[in-house]
């Protein structure tokens, strides 16, 4: 059986060996020796850097708390602090890591709304002119002189921008919209301009297109047109928008547009 001081030589590897062990550039290893991250033993025959088990337990280590997300300052301070200390730092660095999930988790859900309007567009584009309920809503001038604009920016996901044309579709309500149920949230003051309490008649939806920020340059009554040659009788038009997009150099507003169908459906 080799005696313990043979069994250690055999851990005894070079930089090479410890560069490909654990995937890291020879670069880095050299570092972090410098920065006494590391304990080198030297070889008594040629003088040359080896690593020791020691050493391997060190990058491991370091490595570990790398992928915390701790810079080399941090794992310095971690390695020459107490006990407490270092549960101290490494709860700390938990909050910092459960704010940023928290913020990604916000943006991730921002992404899935305009995936899902982008959806929607895709679908009014194959798919003209099927039934739909709107969902009852308020809708309240877009300005900035009141607190709108605020709450529309911190709750893009529960306000949107909607449009809406009553007959003869020569004039446009534009607002931000806010759900029925979300009624409490109006702002002392601030008189809505619209509302669709609970809707009666059937509506149709079907992709409309505005110049962009022109939701007035539009073609509606020619997008009714195929609607009223069949003997429907539309009423109000309810906007909400999806995305915009250049066409021809134009830049062009998207929505999702729902007809109301007051006369008998002729489809």
């Amino acid at each position: 059986m080799p005696d313990q001081k043979e069994n250690s030589k055999a851990f005894l590897k070079n930089i090479k060996d410890i560069a490909k062990l654990f995937n890291v550039p020879k670069s880095a290893l050299r570092y972090w020796e410098k920065k006494g991250l590391i304990s080198l033993e030297r070889n008594k025959e040629n003088d040359y850097r080896v690593y020791s088990k020691k050493s391997i337990s060190e990058i491991q280590d370091l490595l570990m708390y790398r992928s915390l997300g701790l810079s080399l300052k941090d794992i310095c301070r971690i390695n020459q602090a107490s006990v407490d200390d270092n549960i101290d730092m490494i709860a700390k660095r938990r909050s910092v890591l459960e704010k940023e999930m928290e913020k990604l988790s916000n943006t991730m859900s921002k992404l899935d709304y305009r995936i899902e309007r982008s959806n929607e567009y895709k679908a009014l584009q194959n798919a003209p002119f099927q039934p739909c309920k709107p969902d009852p809503f308020i809708l309240l001038p877009w300005s900035f002189e009141n607190s709108i604009m605020e709450l529309y920016v911190s709750s893009i996901n529960t306000f949107c921008m909607i449009n809406v044309y009553e007959p003869p579709y020569d004039r446009c309500l534009e607002g931000i919209a806010l759900p029925l149920d979300h009624a409490d949230q109006i702002p002392e003051g601030v008189a809505p301009l619209w509302a669709l309490k609970q809707p009666e008649n059937q509506y149709l939806s079907f992709l409309f297109r505005t110049e962009y920020a022109f939701p007035w340059e539009h073609n509606l009554k020619g997008d009714l047109k195929g609607l009223h040659e069949l003997g429907n009788t539309t009423g109000v038009v309810i906007s909400k928008f999806l995305t915009a997009g250049s066409e021809n150099g134009i830049k062009y507003d998207y929505y999702k547009a729902m007809v109301e169908i007051i006369g008998p459906v002729s489809l």
